[in-house]
């Protein structure tokens, strides 16, 4: 389904938090303050970005919807409304039960093609010194998680989140230009 505030879950993001554990190897890398003080407009652009998507496609998160994750494309499928395909970035996913983001292109669970796409968030982060985004696994929260997604979803400018949830992982996408 795509991301919008309004869902259970991240209708409050500032009081979701999840248990830590002690392993230093995996504590969340910091981000500069000058990025700290934008967080909340990109959480912000983020939710607005999706509100909008549905508005224009609300039959995206209706349950006779189908949709098929494709190496290039996210391809959702409604018989009355037809069909609507979308470019993605796989940005990684979240372990529910040990509370560990893993990067798309670091995970070995990962079923689908990783390609550049994903790269270059690492790369952003490399060059500006933002270790959140260079660190390939790490301990958080959802209020943290929402937020380096909201960072990423502005890098690429993208039209909303798309988010699947299989099991204790939740699998996060960012939607790009429309791919039809």
């Amino acid at each position: 389904m795509i991301y919008t505030m309004g869902w259970d879950g991240f209708r409050n993001y500032r009081n979701l938090s999840n248990s830590r554990n002690t392993n230093s190897n995996l504590d969340k890398p910091s981000y500069p303050k000058k990025i700290r003080l934008i967080i909340p407009g990109l959480i912000t652009d983020l939710k607005e970005k999706s509100e909008k998507l549905l508005q224009d496609y609300p039959w995206l998160n209706s349950a006779s919807t189908s949709y098929e994750i494709l190496e290039e494309e996210i391809v959702y499928t409604n018989a009355k409304y037809g069909t609507k395909k979308f470019g993605f970035i796989d940005l990684g996913r979240f372990d529910l039960e040990c509370n560990i983001w893993s990067w798309s292109w670091v995970d070995n669970d990962n079923k689908y093609i990783i390609d550049a796409k994903s790269m270059i968030f690492r790369d952003y982060g490399s060059n500006k010194d933002i270790e959140v985004l260079t660190k390939a696994n790490w301990y958080t929260t959802n209020e943290e998680k929402i937020e380096v997604v909201a960072l990423c979803s502005r890098l690429v400018i993208s039209r909303g989140l798309e988010i699947q949830v299989e099991g204790n992982i939740e699998r996060y996408y960012l939607l790009l230009d429309d791919a039809n």
